[in-house]
C-alpha cells in the first residue's frame, strides 16, 4: 500500500523511497539484462546501442588496413576497438569455446595445426586442394545469427551476440571471435563435404578457406566431385577462388597444403624453398641469423615429427 503512493505523497509523510526499481521495463528483457550486464559487463543503454546497428561507441569501433598476402594482393582486415575486443573475448571464452565443431575442421582449434591438415593426406594418390574465395566475409549475419538462436538464446540475446559478432554483414576478419565461429557456423557443410568424400573411398579437411580432399590408391575422386563440392559451397554462400579454386594433383607431384609438401614417400615436409633459405642461415655467423635458423629448425620438427592420428 505505502509503496504505491505517489513520491511528493511518501515525502510528505517521510516515507523512503521505494529502494527497489526493476532493471528492465518488461519480462522478456531478462534474458538480456543478465546476458549483457552480468556475463558481457555492458549497460542495457550500449546494449541496445549495439543491438540497433546505428554508430557505435567510440571504443566500439573497428579500424580498417590491409596486410598483404601470399600472392601480394591486399587482404582486409577490421580490427575491433579495444572494449569490444575485450567483450568479444568474453564471448569466445564463455561460449565458443565449448561447443565443437566438425572433426574435418583443423584451422583455429586448440592442439591442432597446419601439420594435421597435411598429415591427414599424406601417402594419398589423389589431392585435391580448393580454395574458398573470401572466407570471412562470406560468412554471413543471417548465419551467424541462425547459430546463436540454435544455441538456445533468446530473441534480444541472440540480436546482441549477432551484433557483437559480425560487422558489416559477415565475421570481421580481426576479431577473436571470427576464427571460432567460422567452424561453428559451418558444422553442417563440413559435414555434406566429409559425407561426399567418405562416400567415394576418400578424406576431407579444412583449414580455414583452405580444403583438400584425397584418395588411395585404387579410388578415384566421381566425375562429378567438383560439382558437388561448389554446389554444397553455394549453399552456404561460398564460391571456389576463380585462380586458385581447384586443383587435382597425383602423388608423385608432392603438391602442398599449406605451405607443407607432401612427399612421395608418403610423408609431409617443408618447401624446397624454405630448405634453402635454413642453408643458407646454416652457413652465416650473424646471431639473428642463426636465431631465425633456430626459428625455422623448431618449425620443421612441428611440422615432420607430426603423426597422423
Amino acid at each position: 500500500m505505502w509503496n504505491n503512493l505517489p513520491g511528493p505523497i511518501r515525502k510528505l509523510f517521510g516515507l523512503f523511497a521505494n529502494p527497489y526499481r526493476p532493471p528492465v521495463e518488461h519480462p522478456y528483457e531478462w534474458p538480456l539484462y543478465m546476458l549483457a550486464t552480468y556475463r558481457l559487463g555492458l549497460s542495457m543503454d550500449v546494449a541496445y546501442k549495439l543491438m540497433d546497428g546505428g554508430l557505435m561507441p567510440p571504443r566500439f569501433r573497428y579500424r580498417h588496413f590491409s596486410i598483404p598476402k601470399k600472392d601480394g594482393s591486399p587482404r582486409e582486415i577490421v580490427e575491433p576497438g579495444p572494449m569490444l575486443k575485450v567483450v568479444q573475448r568474453k564471448i569466445l571464452r564463455l561460449y565458443l569455446s565449448k561447443p565443437n565443431p566438425h572433426p574435418a575442421a583443423l584451422g583455429f582449434r586448440r592442439k591442432k595445426s597446419i601439420a594435421d591438415h597435411a598429415w591427414a593426406h599424406a601417402g594419398a594418390a589423389t589431392i585435391i586442394t580448393a580454395d574458398i574465395e573470401d572466407f570471412f566475409p562470406n560468412t554471413t549475419r543471417q548465419r551467424v545469427k541462425s547459430w546463436w538462436h540454435a544455441q538456445g538464446f533468446s530473441t534480444l540475446e541472440t540480436r546482441l551476440l549477432t551484433s557483437l559478432t559480425t560487422y558489416r554483414g559477415s565475421l570481421p576478419q580481426g576479431a577473436p571471435t571470427s576464427p571460432a565461429l567460422s567452424n561453428l557456423v559451418n558444422a553442417e557443410m563440413d559435414a555434406a563435404l566429409d559425407r561426399r568424400a567418405r562416400q567415394s573411398g576418400g578424406t576431407y579437411t579444412r583449414y580455414a578457406d583452405d580444403l583438400v580432399f584425397s584418395w588411395p590408391h585404387g579410388w578415384e575422386p566421381p566425375a562429378d566431385f567438383e560439382q558437388a563440392v561448389r554446389a554444397v559451397l553455394r549453399e552456404s554462400g561460398y564460391r571456389l577462388h576463380p585462380r586458385k579454386g581447384w586443383h587435382v594433383w597425383r602423388r608423385r607431384e608432392e603438391p602442398q597444403i599449406t605451405g607443407i609438401r607432401l612427399t612421395r614417400q608418403g610423408t609431409v615436409d617443408i618447401p624446397d624453398s624454405m630448405r634453402r633459405i635454413m642453408h643458407a642461415l646454416a652457413r652465416s655467423d650473424d646471431k639473428h641469423d642463426q636465431e631465425r635458423l633456430a626459428g625455422y629448425i623448431g618449425y620443421e620438427q612441428m611440422i615432420t615429427h607430426r603423426k597422423p592420428q
